[in-house]
């Protein structure tokens, strides 16, 4: 990620610290959240610290090689066990979960707790290198599907702030403009937490790429009037039908965009496929408080942070974070293995003869 004019990671280690592009104050503030052990990485990712399926397996990867370091020689495997279990008690996301088995499998081969500490922040930094790797690759291939003068639109947040580096929806936008091409993006605003509003547009700011901010509900209007020419999305996790779990709202452009006859294309990398779920039914819904809905932050004229509710006192809502786009409404997945007609993720089920 450019920022003034520096590339950054969203989430990276240095010695025993993890720091993190501290995503809970942006657009307002720009500021590298530390941690100095695993406890203060785990609460990141439970405070949305940082967020997104690739940078919250790093960070989650790297909360697990801290407390390896941490641990007492005499209570090593009990200081371990906690932290892990603290860190799958706070988030069910299948990259996530994933990335923490990875560390915590090579710290039970390790044989001694001196090699243990060294596999530890070795498998982790393998987990973040492969995140920022495939999203590099899917921006490569990704970048064909957006020709010279294309309006892209996209939905939630997964640009460059919710993987490790370079991001999976985006990640096509950012390689298109490093070709010379111009590209602009139609950002959904992405309620209720407006993460289209508050991280997608601050990153495409940071990158000097034309965009424009919309309201959830105006995409087809936009679809209709012919100012849209590709939709690409990332998501939380692809079953091996081809389903997507994806942010609140995908699935409707989805719908809308094959009403229109515009691509629908999902970015993301082969670790986000749940090779044990099929069809759309085959993940559990899931919603958060109503907080997110009834209240919002922003920041008045002299730049004091402020939050407000919306909503008459006593009012409830619900929350649903992910909704599920059946495969049929995919025109293709944009992964580091190439761009994959949902029936044909099959063939790269690990262990599968490609």
């Amino acid at each position: 990620m450019i920022v003034d004019g520096k590339h950054l990671k969203s989430v990276w280690l240095e010695g025993n610290t993890v720091r993190m592009i501290n995503q809970s104050l942006l657009p307002h503030r720009f500021e590298i959240f530390e941690s100095h052990d695993h406890q203060r990485t785990t609460r990141a990712v439970l405070n949305y610290v940082v967020r997104g399926a690739g940078a919250v397996a790093a960070a989650a990867a790297y909360a697990v090689a801290q407390a390896v370091i941490e641990a007492p020689e005499k209570e090593f495997d009990a200081y371990v066990e906690t932290a892990i279990s603290e860190l799958l008690g706070i988030t069910t996301s299948y990259m996530v979960v994933h990335a923490v088995e990875r560390v915590a499998l090579k710290v039970k081969k390790a044989g001694s707790v001196e090699k243990a500490k060294l596999a530890a922040r070795k498998e982790a930094e393998a987990v973040a290198d492969e995140d920022a790797n495939a999203c590099a690759r899917i921006g490569e291939l990704g970048a064909e599907l957006v020709g010279d003068g294309y309006r892209v639109f996209t939905h939630g947040s997964s640009g460059w702030l919710a993987s490790t580096d370079w991001g999976t929806s985006l990640s096509p936008v950012y390689t298109a403009k490093r070709q010379g091409k111009n590209v602009f993006v139609w950002v959904g605003e992405g309620r209720p937490a407006l993460y289209g509003a508050r991280l997608v547009a601050w990153e495409l700011k940071e990158e000097a790429i034309p965009f424009s901010l919309v309201t959830d509900t105006s995409t087809g209007y936009f679809m209709a009037r012919g100012d849209i020419d590709v939709v690409i999305v990332g998501c939380e996790r692809i079953t091996r039908s081809g389903d997507v779990v994806a942010r609140i709202g995908t699935y409707e452009k989805a719908v809308l965009a094959k009403a229109h006859k515009i691509p629908f294309y999902v970015a993301a990398p082969l670790a986000a496929v749940d090779w044990e779920a099929a069809g759309p039914k085959a993940i559990e819904a899931e919603e958060r408080g109503e907080e997110e809905i009834l209240w919002i932050q922003g920041r008045d004229e002299v730049n004091a942070l402020h939050n407000v509710t919306t909503a008459p006192d006593g009012t409830h809502a619900r929350n649903p974070v992910f909704d599920v786009t059946p495969a049929k409404y995919v025109s293709g997945i944009i992964t580091e293995k190439g761009i994959l007609k949902p029936d044909k993720l099959k063939n790269h089920l690990p262990g599968a003869d490609t």
